[in-house]
């Protein structure tokens, strides 16, 4: 009986190895693609996590519609529009007004308005931004869970609520330099 030298013994196997990484590699490479998600912002609370996850160079595109009550108590405040706004927020004269006994926690963003952070440690430790009515399609420079909230200084009183539309274009990543199918075959074979 003749034995086998151990190259030969394991030529299957490294060839069956070799096709299982190559695989592993191309679907990787399959990382371009779009999600579309759409949550309800929680009205009483800062920030809402969307479940969305971001990397650097994704794209993002966020819809916001409803209506949201940010005083059910009653509203006397003039110009107020009854203290419903959809996610772009009341007029500006309510947000600068003297009976505004709560200003918005994030006085450069219109209160009362649907807004965003990304952060990889709890939504606290971002930079918020302007989402409102639409935030069109945006480059995250960061990588982290994405958050929607509402720019109120005074939550418990909010009722109704918004809905939020997240978009996430990943873009395809630089493949060039990996191995393909019939190299991997041709180094197989010759070793």
């Amino acid at each position: 009986m003749r034995l086998l030298n151990r190259s030969a013994q394991t030529r299957p196997t490294s060839i069956f190895w070799l096709l299982i990484l190559s695989l592993a590699i191309y679907g990787s490479t399959a990382g371009y693609g779009q999600t579309t998600t759409t949550i309800t912002v929680a009205p009483t609370q800062l920030w809402t996590d969307t479940g969305v996850s971001v990397s650097p160079g994704d794209a993002i595109s966020i819809t916001g519609s409803g209506e949201l009550d940010w005083q059910s108590s009653g509203c006397s405040w003039p110009n107020s529009n009854n203290c419903t706004s959809g996610p772009g927020g009341p007029s500006p004269s309510v947000c600068n007004s003297p009976n505004n006994p709560n200003p918005a926690p994030y006085t450069s963003l219109p209160c009362n308005s649907l807004i965003g952070v990304i952060s990889s440690s709890g939504p606290n430790n971002g930079t918020p931004f302007e989402v409102g009515t639409s935030l069109t399609s945006t480059t995250a420079s960061i990588a982290g869970e994405l958050y929607v909230g509402v720019n109120d200084g005074y939550l418990p009183d909010n009722t109704l609520g918004w809905q939020a539309t997240i978009t996430l274009t990943t873009p395809q990543r630089d493949c060039s330099r990996l191995v393909s199918f019939r190299e991997l075959f041709l180094i197989s074979f010759n070793h």
